[in-house]
């Protein structure tokens, strides 16, 4: 969400559930005027904490049982639009910028003489 400035005062969308998508939708809702999240899920992935503190905010918008299908763009070749699919229905939504928070692969692979769990991330 370093990129998060760029988008004041303008409506941006976070896919995903866990921990790192409610950590990127609390810091764009310091500066963007609405968050909307979309979860494919009924429940989050995230911490109880994070996940009430996302639910109290004013500013967040949670979609949920609703997958993205399709990143849209304008004429001018930047994103317009999100179409999204929630229980047999598809809507588009308007937004400005998107982040996408849905699983993470460790870039690990430098260090493969050390011992890693299953996932690839390395012991410390």
């Amino acid at each position: 969400t370093c990129d998060g400035y760029q988008y004041k005062d303008r409506h941006t969308l976070v896919v995903g559930g866990g921990d790192t998508a409610m950590e990127q939708a609390l810091f764009l809702a310091r500066v963007c005027s609405r968050v909307t999240i979309v979860h494919r899920g009924s429940s989050l992935r995230a911490s109880k904490a994070m996940a009430a503190r996302v639910m109290r905010h004013p500013k967040i918008l949670m979609l949920w049982n609703t997958v993205v299908e399709e990143f849209i763009k304008g004429d001018d070749g930047l994103l317009k639009e999100v179409s999204v699919l929630s229980m047999g229905s598809t809507t588009t939504l308007q937004v400005d910028g998107a982040f996408v928070a849905i699983g993470h692969t460790p870039n690990t692979e430098l260090f493969k003489d050390l011992r890693r769990d299953d996932h690839g991330y390395v012991y410390t």
